[in-house]
């Protein structure tokens, strides 16, 4: 499978670098193919994930709240049906909670891959992306 992960390298304790890192090396064993994407002020979430969205089969959203939303964002920019899956590693991380993502990273990348994909709704209120899950 072709793996997309994007990761905000100052969400939660900025430690994304190396859990992206982590992630990608876990994921490649596995035989996985995967691309790792910065996200910075000069390449903005979004639009990291728009391109990425384009290339794989599964992106992966490493952050919190913000980043997940913004990839999302990208990948309706991109008008990809790729799936979304979420690596909590922001503060909140209130969607991945809602959804019974695991909060440690490397059940949450066996899951990002091994998991069911199921749908989500998704908004937009003047412009911004929203997710919203249902218990």
């Amino acid at each position: 499978m072709r793996l997309s992960i994007v990761y905000n390298p100052v969400s939660g304790t900025g430690a994304g670098r190396e859990a992206a890192a982590r992630a990608r090396a876990a994921l490649e064993r596995l035989g996985h193919e995967v691309e790792v994407h910065a996200t910075s002020a000069n390449e903005p979430t979004a639009e990291v994930a728009r391109r990425a969205a384009e290339r794989a089969d599964r992106l992966i959203a490493m952050g919190g709240d913000g980043t997940v939303t913004d990839v999302a964002a990208g990948i309706l920019a991109a008008g990809a049906r790729v799936p979304l899956a979420v690596v909590p590693a922001g503060t909140a991380n209130i969607l991945a909670l809602n959804l019974g993502i695991p909060d440690k990273p490397g059940p949450a990348i066996e899951l990002a891959v091994a998991g069911r994909v199921s749908s989500i709704d998704v908004g937009r209120v003047n412009g911004e992306v929203f997710l919203l899950t249902v218990s």
